[in-house]
């Protein structure tokens, strides 16, 4: 997706809708979007409408997994450069973004479904 100025994205986040909203709230507005927000123009965000039971980061090189206890803490961490692993991790995410959507695209609260998307 291109931005604005026409740049394209460098990174781009899922976030859980409870984690969008935690950043609402530390902005200081219901209705916050992503341009209160005010992202970097090479970060692009996508909300998922549900709760993310783990943290997933993928690159061309590398994947991690990220388990987090009750509060939010980091509890593990597993890594991997394996071709397999990271294809497998850009399915999980591609699944997760497929579903979710741009804080723009929505002025309502962001609700929950309690389902992961298939892969």
């Amino acid at each position: 997706m291109d931005t604005d100025d026409g740049s394209v994205p460098e990174y781009e986040y899922v976030l859980s809708s409870d984690a969008f909203d935690t950043l609402r709230q530390q902005y200081g507005s219901d209705s916050a979007d992503v341009a209160e927000i005010d992202p970097p123009t090479h970060v692009d965000i996508w909300v998922y409408e549900g709760s993310l039971s783990y943290g997933l980061f993928v690159s061309d090189e590398q994947l991690a997994l990220v388990g987090y206890n009750e509060v939010g803490r980091i509890q593990a961490v597993v890594e991997s450069t394996s071709a397999t692993a990271i294809k497998w991790g850009e399915g999980v995410y591609e699944a997760y973004r497929d579903q979710s959507i741009q804080p723009h695209e929505t002025d309502t609260s962001l609700g929950a479904p309690d389902t992961e998307p298939a892969n």
